[in-house]
């Protein structure tokens, strides 16, 4: 079975893939960001929890994890920013 057969409708709990061409889409891309560090994230998470901060999402990458706001005019807002000092397990950059 190949790898991409694992993801989207058929794969349990999975969201839909989005369609680019389909306004209808259950939900597309708004903002896209980089953040300080340019290092791949490790993971990205959204705040399904509490919905007075339904805005809220968390991404860890590099030495760092950063929660954001998102606002309703599309700009993303760095809320607060948690970083370890110690980066000696990082990789060097190229």
């Amino acid at each position: 079975m190949p790898a991409e057969a694992a993801v989207g409708d058929d794969a349990p709990g999975a969201l839909p893939l989005p369609d680019p061409g389909n306004p209808s889409a259950p939900w597309r891309l708004q903002a896209s960001a980089f953040e300080h560090h340019r290092k791949p994230l490790y993971c990205v998470a959204f705040n399904h929890c509490d919905p007075r901060n339904q805005d809220l999402f968390a991404s860890v990458g590099a030495n760092r994890a950063t929660v954001y706001r998102a606002r309703p005019d599309g700009a993303i807002e760095v809320v607060q920013t948690y970083a370890d000092a110690d980066v000696s397990g990082l990789p060097h950059p190229q």
